[in-house]
This record gives C-alpha cells, structure tokens and sequence, in this order.
C-alpha cells in the first residue's frame, strides 16, 4: 500500500468582479485568521509579500491579469502545513471559505533537490515553478507532452525544476487556449513534491505526491545538520540554526525568517 499522510485541500469560491477593475480582490470567510500573497507576475512593480487576513475581512492585490493567490492558515502552530493556491485572473474576488482534510500520497524518499511536474492528461500543457527564497533556476513556462506520447519522452512528459532550500513554490499548469479559471491550475507546494496535472475536466485537477519527512525531525531546514534553535518574534518559527539564521539578516536587527518570510528580530529558542 502507498503511504499517505493528512493533508490540507483549501476551499474558495471565485466571482469575477467588473472588467475595469486590474485587481484581485480576497476575501475570508474562512473562521479563522490567515495569511495572504499574491504574485507578482502581471506586475511586477506590486509586493508579494504576505499579509495578515483577519476572518470577515478583504484586501484587495493591484495586477493586471493572471496570478496565485497563496493562502496559509497560521491558527494552529503544530500544523505549518494548510497552505493553498488559487491561480486566477484580474478583476476577480476570491473567497477564502476554509480547508477540507483528506488523505494525501506521499514519497518515502523525495528529490529534494526540486520539484517534479508531470503531464499524465491527454493534452499539453505547460508548467512552471516559481523561485521565492532565492531558491535558484528560473520561473519561465515549459512545455510538457500528454501522457503516453510516443515515442515515449521522459524529459518532455515530466520534468524536474531544481529548487534548493526550505521555501515552499508556486507548482502552475496551463493551456494557452483556455479563457477561463480552469485554463490554469496551481499548488503551493514544498520542495521534494511531485505535482502531477490530471485534466480540466476533473474535479481534483491536480495530485500532490508529497515528500515524506519525520516530524521527530529537529535539523535545521536549511543546512539540515545542525539543531534548530533560532526564530523571528514575529512568527516564532523554529526552523533554523544560529549559524544558518545568520545568513538570513536582511538589515542590522531584522532577519527573515526561512519559512514563512516574515522579517523581524530574532530570538533564542530553548527546548527543555
């Protein structure tokens, strides 16, 4: 039998809002307080930053055309992982309505040297990973073939996007002669998945084969030799060694924390 682990599906609702509008508008409805980004892609000029999204509040992103809205559930801190994307196109509003848990795959031995895209539809698509974290490679579209192309091409059916580094990315797929929302479809994703694009017409329009990690595990994400020790105020997650946080200084007193990007001072964390 595969292994599984629980998982996090989230659950939105999107309207599309008037067509002179260059926004994308986000709305929670969801219970409880989340964070909210937004790439950047349709213009640049605007943060990806993430923003705190208190229940029954909006905030609305200024973007042109198509982008992911990434979502995290911070409420709960034993759980780092109800995280979620919604790839859609300006003017839209996208309502938060919460999470649905559900029994995911996952791989006892990932390649945690990037993240895996894989074609198993009937028609081609194209895919992309995004680079937060300083994480290396590029975010340009690529080609992949439908599922049993023959000849068989491994390099044009999957490939694998080299990313290094504890930060989550952007999975996306489209198909350039789609107008609507299902003509692009994205997972945020950790590194060391698998994302595999199944077709428009299914419901589950994407499968995460998720990469299977110990939570006994107390290495640092970064280096993953030393112990975790250090956090930022602002978050207090703890993730990284003092060696590593060093790294992560982003002005004299701030650094960025490797998770979840939020800057601010660190502190010394002391498990008994």
């Amino acid at each position: 039998m595969p292994e599984t682990a629980n998982k996090w599906r989230l659950q939105y609702r999107v309207n599309r809002l008037d067509r002179d509008r260059h926004s994308i508008k986000v709305t929670n409805i969801s219970g409880t307080s989340l964070l909210v980004a937004v790439s950047n892609y349709s213009r640049a000029s605007e943060s990806d930053s993430w923003h705190p999204l208190l229940n029954g509040q909006s905030n609305t992103w200024q973007r042109e055309a198509w982008d992911v809205v990434i979502v995290w559930d911070t409420s709960d801190s034993k759980i780092q992982d109800k995280k979620g994307a919604v790839y859609v196109g300006a003017p839209t509003e996208v309502e938060i309505v919460g999470w649905e848990s559900y029994s995911a795959p996952c791989q006892s031995d990932p390649d945690m040297g990037g993240i895996r895209m894989k074609n198993i539809s009937e028609v081609s698509v194209d895919a992309f990973v995004s680079t937060y974290g300083g994480s290396g490679g590029d975010d340009k579209w690529f080609n992949l073939s439908p599922a049993g192309t023959i000849p068989p091409s491994p390099s044009t059916v999957d490939n694998l996007w080299r990313r290094r580094g504890p930060e989550w990315q952007i999975a996306a797929f489209r198909t350039m002669s789609a107008i609507d929302s299902e003509g692009r479809v994205a997972a945020y994703v950790p590194v060391g998945s698998l994302v595999e694009f199944l077709g428009w017409s299914r419901d589950d329009k994407l499968r995460v084969v998720w990469p299977k990690r110990s939570r006994e595990s107390f290495e640092c994400i970064v280096c993953f030799t030393a112990n975790r020790e250090m956090a930022v105020d602002r978050c207090r997650h703890l993730v990284a060694c003092e060696g590593c946080f060093e790294r992560l200084r982003v002005r004299p007193d701030i650094f960025r924390c490797p998770y979840c990007r939020v800057e601010g001072n660190q502190i010394r964390v002391y498990i008994p």
